[in-house]
């Protein structure tokens, strides 16, 4: 494991001090557990919207360029 070093303010490790019987240690590092898995289920979230969009515009794109079904039906006399 490695180590980190935390600066905080002279009030705050006052406060800190206060409250001895939490380990702020054990606390900051489950806080930093707790947003890592946070900002890793946004990060999947966003790629598989971004997979979602990438395909809708395709399928768009596609759509334009080809003879659209208005066109086809037309051509064989059904509009």
């Amino acid at each position: 494991m490695v180590s980190v070093t935390l600066a905080v303010s002279k009030e705050i490790k006052e406060k800190m001090n206060k409250y001895n019987e939490i380990n702020w240690s054990e606390f900051i590092r489950q806080k930093l557990i707790s947003k890592i898995n946070e900002l890793d289920k946004i990060e999947y979230i966003l790629k598989d919207e971004k997979k979602i969009t990438e395909w809708s515009l395709d399928i768009q794109k596609k759509s334009r360029t080809s003879s659209n079904r208005f066109d086809s039906l037309k051509k064989m006399g059904l509009i």
